[in-house]
C-alpha cells in the first residue's frame, strides 16, 4: 500500500536537477519517532522546540552525524535518505514557521556542513541532491514559500553564504520605494562548483558551471558556463569541472552528457507544445 506524501514532498524535479526517483524514495523512507531520544541518538539527531513534526529516514540505525534542529513550527517534515551515509552531516537548522521541510535525499558518503539553515517563514523548503557535498555553507531564506533547490553533484566549498534577501530594506528616501525585495526561490541544478567565500543572493545558477571565489552571484547563471567577479559575470561560455584533481573522469563525462540529452529533450517538448488556448488537435 502506498503512502500518500505531504505538501512539502517535491514529487517530482526535472532531471536538470535531479536524477533521484523521489516517489520510490518517498515509499522507501520509515518514519522515527521525534519524541523518542534513544531513536534519535542513533542517528546523531537533536530536536528542541516542537517535536509534533514527521521525521523520516531510510535507515533508522544509521548515523547521519551531528544535526540540530530548532523547530519553531506546526507540520514540519524532516527527511534524511541515510542509506550508505558515513556519518559526515553536521547541520543546524532552524524552522520558524508551520509547514517547512528539510529534505536530503542521497547522503550515501557525502560531506555536508551546514553550520546554519534558517527558514524564517511558512511553506519554506531545502532540498539537497544526491551526493551534493558542502565544506561550510551558510543558508537563509526569506520569503513564505520561498525553496532553495540544491541539485545532485553540487560541490560548494566553504565561507559560503546563500541567500535570497539582503536581510534588511532598502528604500528610496522620496517614494519609499523598496529597491531589494528578491524573496523569490533559487535552484542549483546539478553537478555546480561554488567556489570559497561565494555570495550566492537569490541566485539561481544552471547545470555543470563554475562559481568563482568571492563572487557575489545574482540572477540566471546560465549552463556550463565559469562566472566570477562582483557582481558575477560570464568569463567563459562552455565551461565545466570535475572532482578529480588529474583529469576528467569518466562519471563526470556520462553525467553531463545525460543533463544535455534531458535538457534537449526538455526543450524539444516546449517547442513542440501548442500555443496558449490551441489544443493538439486543432
Amino acid at each position: 500500500m502506498t503512502r500518500p506524501p505531504p505538501p512539502a514532498w517535491p514529487g517530482s524535479l526535472p532531471a536538470t536537477v535531479s536524477f533521484a526517483d523521489l516517489d520510490d524514495i518517498w515509499q522507501r523512507l520509515v518514519p522515527v519517532d521525534a519524541t523518542d531520544p534513544a531513536a534519535l541518538a542513533k542517528l546523531g539527531i537533536v530536536i528542541t522546540g516542537r517535536t509534533d513534526c514527521m521525521l523520516l529516514v531510510y535507515d533508522p540505525e544509521k548515523l547521519l552525524g551531528k544535526i540540530h534542529i530548532q523547530n519553531a513550527g506546526a507540520n514540519s517534515l524532516l527527511v534524511f535518505d541515510n542509506r550508505g551515509a558515513a556519518g559526515g552531516c553536521h547541520i543546524s537548522a532552524r524552522l520558524n514557521a508551520p509547514d517547512s521541510a528539510l529534505i536530503f535525499v542521497g547522503l550515501a558518503g557525502a560531506s555536508v556542513n551546514l553550520p546554519t539553515v534558517f527558514l524564517r517563514r511558512a511553506g519554506q523548503v531545502l532540498f539537497w541532491g544526491a551526493g551534493a557535498t558542502a565544506v561550510q555553507v551558510q543558508i537563509e531564506l526569506e520569503g513564505a514559500g520561498a525553496s532553495l533547490i540544491v541539485g545532485d553533484d553540487c560541490m560548494l566549498s566553504n565561507e559560503i553564504w546563500i541567500r535570497n534577501y539582503d536581510m534588511h530594506t532598502a528604500f528610496d528616501i522620496y517614494s519609499e520605494t523598496i529597491l531589494n525585495d528578491i524573496t523569490h526561490s533559487m535552484v542549483l541544478e546539478q553537478h555546480v562548483w561554488v567556489g570559497q567565500g561565494v555570495i550566492l543572493l537569490g541566485a539561481s545558477v544552471g547545470y555543470g558551471s563554475i562559481v568563482g571565489a568571492k563572487s557575489l552571484a545574482k540572477g540566471n547563471l546560465a549552463r556550463i558556463s565559469s562566472f566570477g567577479g562582483i557582481p558575477a559575470r560570464l568569463l567563459r561560455a562552455n565551461t565545466s569541472w570535475c572532482r578529480s584533481v588529474t583529469g576528467i573522469a569518466p562519471d563526470t563525462r556520462a553525467r553531463l552528457a545525460r543533463l544535455a540529452a534531458c535538457a534537449a529533450a526538455a526543450a524539444t517538448q516546449i517547442n513542440d507544445a501548442p500555443p496558449k488556448g490551441d489544443t493538439a488537435d486543432d
